[in-house]
């Protein structure tokens, strides 16, 4: 099992999505955590569920740019699949990015997050 920030060095690949919560949320008043769970709020109610239970990366067959950018997206993939099931099975999880937030949101609707200032990241659980 990974710590924490072994699981953010994996992630830390150059993505357009990657956003850390403005410092608005990040401070750790109880302005922000209403300021997070309103945007968390506006995610939920914006998104497009899927109708897959878990994310797949390339279809067998898919040409991509390189071999790096398929490695790359089955690990994402299979990050994001294992706080799914991980969630599923009644635990809690973390992931560190709003991007990611989103995309557990497309497979799991009930979905309940919260930012952990000290730790810098997102607490994930149903």
């Amino acid at each position: 099992m990974f710590i924490l920030e072994e699981r953010r060095a994996m992630l830390m690949v150059g993505h357009p999505r990657i956003q850390l919560p403005s410092d608005e949320v990040k401070n750790n008043i109880p302005a922000s955590k209403i300021a997070w769970q309103y945007q968390f709020g506006e995610m939920k109610r914006n998104l497009k569920p899927s109708k897959a239970k878990y994310m797949f990366s390339l279809p067998p067959g898919e040409a991509s740019a390189s071999d790096l950018d398929t490695t790359l997206q089955y690990y994402y993939c299979e990050f994001i699949n294992d706080i799914l099931r991980n969630i599923r099975a009644g635990e809690i999880d973390y992931c560190f990015y709003i991007y990611h937030i989103e995309d557990i949101l497309k497979y799991e609707p009930r979905l309940k997050s919260r930012w952990l200032e000290t730790e810098q990241c997102f607490r994930v659980w149903i």
